[in-house]
C-alpha cells in the first residue's frame, strides 16, 4: 500500500475542531508504560493563548509518572456520536509537563470557568495551585500538541487531515 498524501486543513475543518475542543469536556490521554499503553480520561481545558490542553491530575497516577518520564504521549478529544457518520475527533501526539506557576494560574482561572463544580473542592477565596497540591493531593497538567490531526466522518467517512490550532 502506497503512502497517503497529507491533507490539511480547511478553515472549516480548523473552526469545527476548535468548536469542539471548546464543547467537550474529556481528553484521552496516552502513554506508554513498561508493561504497554495505557490510557486516562482527564477533564481538560484548552488554553488558546499556548496551545496547551491543561487537566488536574495525582502525581502518581500512572499517565503523570509515564507522560513525564518520557514527554511524549498521546491524546484523543471527541464527540459522541451515535453512528459512524457523525463521528469527529483529534487525535494528538505531543508533550506532559507540569504547569508552570505563571501560566498555570491563567489555565487554573479557565478550568474553573469551565468546570464550576471543581470549585467545590476548594476553600472560598483560595483558589490556587498550592492549595490543589496541599489539600487535594492533586497538580496542574499541560499536554502540548505537536502533530494533530482531525477526523470528520460528516465530511465522509474516514476524512482525515493535518491540523495546526
Amino acid at each position: 500500500m502506497g503512502a497517503t498524501a497529507v491533507i490539511h486543513a480547511t478553515a472549516t475543518d480548523r473552526a469545527a475542531a476548535l468548536t469542539l475542543i471548546d464543547d467537550a469536556a474529556v481528553m484521552t490521554l496516552a502513554v506508554t508504560l513498561t508493561k504497554g499503553p495505557w490510557t486516562a480520561p482527564v477533564y481538560y481545558v484548552y488554553h488558546r493563548a499556548d496551545t496547551g490542553f491543561y487537566f488536574l491530575s495525582s502525581p502518581q497516577s500512572r499517565h503523570i509518572t509515564a507522560g513525564l518520564d518520557t514527554a511524549a504521549c498521546g491524546a484523543a478529544v471527541f464527540n459522541a456520536a451515535n453512528r459512524w457518520q457523525e463521528i469527529c475527533g483529534l487525535q494528538m501526539r505531543g508533550t506532559l509537563t507540569r504547569a508552570s506557576e505563571i501560566k498555570g494560574l491563567r489555565a487554573l482561572a479557565l478550568y474553573m470557568k469551565k468546570f464550576p463544580f471543581s470549585r467545590d473542592l476548594l476553600p472560598a477565596g483560595k483558589v490556587s495551585l498550592e492549595t490543589l497540591r496541599d489539600r487535594l493531593g492533586v497538580r496542574l497538567y499541560r499536554f502540548r500538541p505537536s502533530h494533530l490531526e482531525w477526523t470528520d466522518n460528516r465530511v465522509h467517512f474516514g476524512y482525515r487531515c493535518r491540523l495546526t490550532l
